[in-house]
């Protein structure tokens, strides 16, 4: 049976964007993993000599979130990347409440790009990925809708 183990998000820093995903957006820690560079160079195609890695998992129902911070840091061309390029383009979370996130998104870190009434917004995290919020029914109701 295949399943979805994780989607893998590379940040600047790991507190900052920890906070940002459980305290404005309800994620649970789950666990953290450090490796050194010669344990994660290789499997990662990293130029050498790489750099060690620390993460944080972090859990949204089923969903898990990991959070990779590198060290010596990649380039961040986050900001730069447009949502028509090829490549995974954004995270999609239901909340109880859009405004009620919008209200509190700069408290943390976070950009408010636009917003479709109180059903959605799309915002970015504190390193500039896109991240739509969804009212949490209609989020549901759309999840659910088949062709």
């Amino acid at each position: 049976m295949a399943f979805v183990a994780h989607t893998g998000l590379g940040v600047s820093d790991l507190p900052r964007s920890a906070r940002f995903y459980c305290d404005l957006l309800g994620f649970q820690h789950c666990r953290r993993l450090e490796m050194p560079a010669d344990q994660v160079t290789d499997f990662l195609e990293l130029d050498p000599p790489g750099g060690d890695l620390k993460a944080v998992y972090l859990m949204l129902g089923d969903f898990q979130l990991e959070l990779l911070l590198f060290d010596p840091p990649g380039e961040n061309h986050v900001r730069e990347r447009r949502f028509n390029q090829v490549g995974l383009t954004h995270i999609s979370i239901g909340v109880d409440s859009v405004q009620a996130v919008l209200d509190k998104l700069g408290l943390f870190g976070g950009e408010l790009v636009s917003s479709l009434g109180d059903k959605a917004a799309m915002i970015r995290d504190p390193d500039g990925q896109f991240v739509e919020i969804l009212e949490a029914a209609y989020a549901a109701e759309e999840r659910l809708r088949r062709d």
